[in-house]
């Protein structure tokens, strides 16, 4: 395909009406490889066309229900000195290419494992990705050829026809979108993937590794007595440094936690912690746990050994965040229900600094700061804590916008004291159309036009009236709707993955920030008017701080 100065390397895919996510895979690999080979068991809508587009070789081939034959019609057509396996909802990311290129200029490996990165999300910044190291590029030999008809190896082929041979742990990152929510309903993956799974239990049902495999899909069935019963047929089969082994113990605990077997979760812990003392996980999984049940000093202490071990060496399965930005973010959750605010402050920093997403990271801090009276802290905190993303317009105004959100006046004004010039207006505009009335809040004022018009009742001191209005507002909306009982109930400071808690519905979630941008005016009002040392102050606090966060738009 191109004239690249490394050995040549010829991707090798196996598709079925592939057509939506085609193209960004195969866009992804431009310049890198010089061959592709799409097998195609059958597509009826656009995928061949594509494919043709980027100049793939295809074969059609009917589908028999075996991912390695089918893996293995592609291979052996290859020219290629290397072979790269791709599925069409993967991309290549953009900053592993130069890598990828080095890689097979080694000619003494055998292959490279690469880092597939499993999002449950379309963005590539999604922060429920797991990772997972596997072999995906290996040297082009006749007698390298893939075993099983679903989750192929190509591992074992390679080993016992060269059992020395040297296989690499490179940190190429692949972005893997499969297992996405949506994807897996439309495909209906998890059903298809236990019918070939039983097939493949019935012709060796001493393989430890389908029974691994049969546990997975158990678990993402939500059956996790039957996971349960996999996980220890796979243990009692499988060999003492097995590569999997530190997952059967990881999906032990997540099973026996699911079930409500805490003390033996938590005993299931203890074992994977003496077998896998680097393992970030199972630590921050501990941690998770003793969270959750109120045993806030022992989790403490465990996260913070997360933490200090980071992210999981390269060889072993893992998620994004543990070990960072969801250990802090976890001992930072712990910080506030013990009452230390500055600590929780603290936790929450180092968690925003570990992500991408900067600005709702930080947004927990700016929550705390408002509700303990330092809001006139805020710039100065921005400041030194994140002097570089502070300095971007964008991500500036972003803050300003999320501060007037939550109420924090003070600090947006400080961060930028001109307001855009539409937006005052506007401001201007909703204020005056309920200021200039005594009548009762109606249902003619949206809850935009009330959100619009807070702001600007704070900056010119008409705080009785906001609170009137909002007392007023909440008591109709109450009487509509029991959106205020599903806040509370649904509500977490950020979403962790590693107990897996049901999603509250887009639009209930929709709902939920507008009252709770309401909520928020209203709880500061009611804060301004209660003295410290009252204990309905502490109450107020308390619901200010679990208010669901403003959303930016």
């Amino acid at each position: 395909m191109i004239n690249n100065p490394h050995p040549p390397i010829t991707l090798c895919m196996i598709v079925k009406n592939e057509a939506e996510h085609l193209a960004n895979c195969l866009e992804s690999i431009q310049e890198v490889v010089d061959e592709i080979i799409v097998v195609d068991t059958g597509s009826t809508d656009s995928t061949i066309q594509i494919a043709q587009h980027y100049g793939a070789n295809i074969i059609s081939l009917p589908w028999t229900s075996d991912f390695a034959t089918a893996r293995n019609v592609g291979i052996t057509q290859a020219k290629g000195t290397w072979i790269l396996v791709l599925d069409a909802d993967e991309e290549l990311d953009q900053g592993s290419k130069d890598e990828l290129k080095l890689c097979a200029m080694h000619l003494q490996y055998e292959g490279f494992f690469l880092r597939i990165h499993n999002h449950t999300g379309k963005e590539k910044s999604s922060p429920t990705a797991t990772v997972n190291p596997i072999l995906r590029m290996f040297r082009n030999r006749p007698e390298h050829l893939f075993r099983g008809i679903i989750h192929e190896q190509i591992a074992a082929s390679i080993t016992d026809h060269r059992p020395n041979a040297a296989l690499h742990l490179s940190t190429v990152m692949i972005h893997h979108y499969g297992y996405a929510d949506h994807t897996v309903i439309e495909k209906d993956k998890i059903q298809r993937n236990v019918t070939l799974l039983e097939i493949a239990l019935s012709r060796s049902p001493n393989d430890p590794f389908q029974h691994f495999n049969m546990a997975v899909e158990y678990m993402r069935l939500g059956e996790h007595q039957k996971a349960l019963t996999h996980i220890h047929k796979s243990m009692e089969l499988s060999v003492a440094d097995t590569s999997y082994g530190h997952l059967l113990h990881k999906y032990e605990i997540r099973c026996r936690y699911a079930l409500g077997e805490i003390d033996e979760a938590l005993n299931c812990c203890n074992e994977a912690i003496t077998m896998y003392p680097e393992y970030t996980d199972i630590f921050h999984l501990k941690g998770a746990i003793l969270f959750a049940n109120r045993k806030l000093q022992e989790a403490k202490s465990v996260l913070m050994k997360a933490v200090e071990l980071g992210p999981a060496p390269t060889h072993y399965h893992t998620e994004t965040g543990l070990g960072t930005y969801l250990s802090c973010n976890m001992l930072g959750q712990i910080a506030e229900e013990v009452g230390h605010d500055s600590e929780a402050i603290t936790w929450y920093t180092k968690s925003a600094l570990f992500q991408s997403d900067w600005v709702q990271s930080s947004n927990r801090i700016l929550r705390i700061m408002k509700c303990s009276n330092q809001e006139q802290d805020i710039p100065e905190l921005l400041a030194n804590q994140f002097p570089l993303q502070i300095q971007s317009t964008e991500i500036r105004n972003e803050i300003i916008h999320w501060l007037a959100l939550d109420g924090s006046y003070q600090a947006a004004q400080t961060l930028n004291t001109q307001l855009d010039t539409n937006m005052t207006d506007e401001l201007k505009a909703s204020w005056r159309s309920l200021i200039s009335s005594d009548q009762p809040f109606t249902s003619d004022f949206s809850q935009e036009t009330l959100t619009l018009a807070i702001p600007y009742a704070y900056q010119f001191g008409q705080e009785n009236k906001a609170f009137n209005l909002l007392r007023q507002w909440e008591l109709r909306y109450q009487n509509e709707s029991r959106i205020c009982a599903d806040i509370l109930h649904s509500q977490e400071h950020v979403q962790d993955p590693v107990l897996q808690p049901n999603k509250p519905t887009e639009s209930l979630m929709n709902e939920a920030i507008l009252l709770s941008r309401t909520w928020i005016a209203l709880t500061d009002a009611l804060l301004s008017r209660t003295e410290p040392t009252s204990p309905h102050y502490s109450a107020i606090r308390r619901v200010r701080l679990m208010l669901p966060l403003p959303r930016i738009k």
